[in-house]
């Protein structure tokens, strides 16, 4: 027995067990000397600590999230300490056996109680985004099964309120440097990790709906639905019944739609796959079932007056756009839009109209001073290729070589301003030389086909794409610089990627992607014939089994390709207005 007055926790807790230990928590079970009871006594571990600081906001985020809820399926908070390490948190001791011991004993469990567990977890989940919190860690340790056989959720050390702007991404902590040998990391992440997540993205409730879709997945199979995902990346989940012969349809699909790449394919919310499962279960008098209908009524009322209170909370950035009649594009946000989805009624629909791509591709600089390069035409040729076989009706302009020149291309942009609609996307993406000012605090240039050496009159600004993104009409609109120093555009922005949230087809998104930083020169070929960024450009549209996917992943995609080819430059991607919150959707199956 640990002797009390050598630990950090206060008298009135006797330790009788040290039950863990590690980078995340330091966690005891004690007995209450006040109130004659056994509690658990729970302190952030080293890593989680060092994380958090000194700010209260963060450090103090799992007592508040616990203190808020109410849910019979969710651990109750007794009390919480201030003490030099960091708040203590007296936590009520569940008794019964935590899912992953249960797998580790049985490997999986039946149909029915895979459907009854994700019943009662949905629910329990639905009463965290409720209050507007994210778990962010759904995972077999984080449940424990009571002896009556209902469920609890606990582990709610990564927890975050979804109001908490500006913060990092769970995934994010895998950019820390991490000495050699040290596995800590690993602890500090997700279980089951979402895609979007790669990408730097902060978690929103639809990041639990994929946690939970694991946790099921692994529970109904006794397999991980997307093995290897922090090291591998994507993978398409396998059909269920194809793993266990006998396991429905019905429920194999309600868990897969939680596991879509993106997370405009999933199921939205907890609520909806709880009800997925009720149906795919059947009428049942499921006493005690972790709060049950009544439950779930009672939070469906707290999740609207909880979204009631979040929108005069954010009043000025949830109202329509102003419709003037006269084409012009304002800031557009739908709403009474939440935590749980897009909502309609704005005048963005959740679809393109049309599609259209502006592809500049030069290789051949002949008589201008410029060297010539070998990519940039292939490169182009293969995305308009690759964009002709998505849905959608691509409308694909081409200017390669002599075609793109400096009149050519301001007239191209000039047109594109002029056909585009409220509905529609734009992709413009330019393969060729790139050029930066010897003045501190200037943008750049593109090197058109007719530039002449030396003329910076002759070429055309960074800015005049930048300028695109506020004449256009066009909802989403995603520039692709493949240029030395095309980083530079981006600079005029913000300093480099950052999390931001997504509001998919109803909102604008307008995105700036680059193939390095401002100060750095990019390579032009790589060893298939296309340069490093259209080669990890391809590769994110092809990505297997998925049909939607957007500029969070897509980045995150493309910052996984050069990893593996260890290329040495750093692709960017922002807004291109700082503050802009959308996200340029790809769809690449119908």
């Amino acid at each position: 027995m640990t002797n009390h007055r050598e630990s950090p926790i206060p008298e009135r807790y006797e330790i009788l067990e040290n039950l863990v230990e590690d980078e995340v928590e330091v966690l005891y079970r004690c007995r209450d000397t006040t109130l004659g009871r056994e509690v658990l006594c729970k302190l952030p571990g080293i890593a989680l600590a060092e994380h958090s600081g000194t700010d209260d906001k963060r450090a103090l985020r799992e007592a508040r999230s616990l203190a808020q809820v109410m849910h019979s399926g969710i651990q109750r908070l007794l009390d919480v300490v201030e003490i030099p390490g960091g708040p203590l948190l007296a936590l009520e001791p569940v008794p019964g056996e935590s899912l992953k011991d249960r797998l580790a004993r049985d490997g999986r469990m039946s149909s029915e109680e895979v459907c009854q567990l994700g019943i009662e977890l949905a629910d329990a989940l639905s009463a965290v985004h409720a209050i507007g919190a994210v778990h962010r860690d759904l995972a077999p340790q984080h449940v424990v099964l009571r002896p009556d056989g209902t469920a609890c959720l606990t582990g709610f050390q990564l927890v975050k309120f979804t109001s908490d702007s500006g913060e990092m991404s769970s995934i994010a902590y895998v950019a820390q440097p991490v000495p050699a040998g040290d596995e800590g990391r690993r602890k500090l992440l997700p279980t089951y990790p979402a895609p979007e997540q790669f990408g730097g993205e902060v978690a929103n409730p639809r990041t639990d709906v994929f946690g939970l879709g694991s946790l099921l997945y692994r529970c109904l199979t006794g397999e991980d639905a997307i093995p290897g995902l922090l090291d591998r990346g994507w993978q398409p989940p396998k059909d269920p019944a194809r793993v266990v012969p006998g396991v429905s349809k019905a429920l194999g699909k309600a868990i897969v739609s939680c596991l879509a790449r993106s997370p405009v394919g999933r199921t939205q919310t907890a609520a909806a796959l709880r009800d997925a499962l009720e149906a795919v279960r059947g009428p049942k008098v499921a006493a005690g079932a972790g709060g049950g209908k009544s439950n779930a009524r009672w939070f469906g009322l707290a999740a609207g007056l909880a979204a009631a209170g979040l929108l005069v909370f954010l009043g000025p950035w949830f109202r329509p756009a102003d419709a003037h009649g006269d084409g012009s594009r304002g800031r557009v946000v739908p709403e009474n839009q939440g935590a749980q989805g897009p909502a309609r009624g704005s005048i963005y629909e959740p679809f393109y109209t049309k599609s259209y791509a502006l592809l500049i591709g030069i290789d051949a600089y002949r008589g201008t001073g410029w060297e010539s390069l070998k990519a940039p035409v292939g490169d182009v040729q293969s995305i308009e290729a690759r964009l002709k076989n998505l849905p959608g009706d691509w409308k694909v302009k081409t200017l390669l070589n002599e075609e793109a020149s400096r009149t050519r291309i301001i007239t191209e942009l000039e047109n594109l301003e002029r056909d585009t609609g409220l509905d529609d996307q734009v992709l413009i993406f330019f393969a060729g030389h790139g050029q930066k000012p010897p003045a501190v605090g200037k943008s750049g240039w593109i090197v058109p086909a007719d530039a002449e050496s030396g003329v910076n009159s002759s070429l055309v600004p960074f800015f005049e794409f930048v300028n695109f993104f506020e004449r256009s009409k066009a909802k989403h609109i995603l520039v692709a610089m493949d240029c030395c120093h095309s980083g530079r555009i981006a600079n005029k922005t913000r300093s480099g990627p950052k999390p931001f949230e997504e509001r998919f087809l109803v909102e604008e998104a307008h995105i700036i992607m680059t193939s390095g930083r401002g100060d750095q020169e990019v390579h032009d070929s790589f060893e298939n014939g296309h340069s490093p960024f259209a080669s990890a450009f391809l590769n994110a549209l092809a990505v297997e089994g998925v049909r939607t996917t957007t500029s969070t992943q897509f980045y995150a995609d493309v910052l996984r390709w050069y990893e593996r080819h260890d290329i040495v430059q750093t692709p960017m991607m922002c807004p291109a207005t700082p503050g802009d919150l959308g996200q340029y959707v790809f769809i690449l199956t119908e």
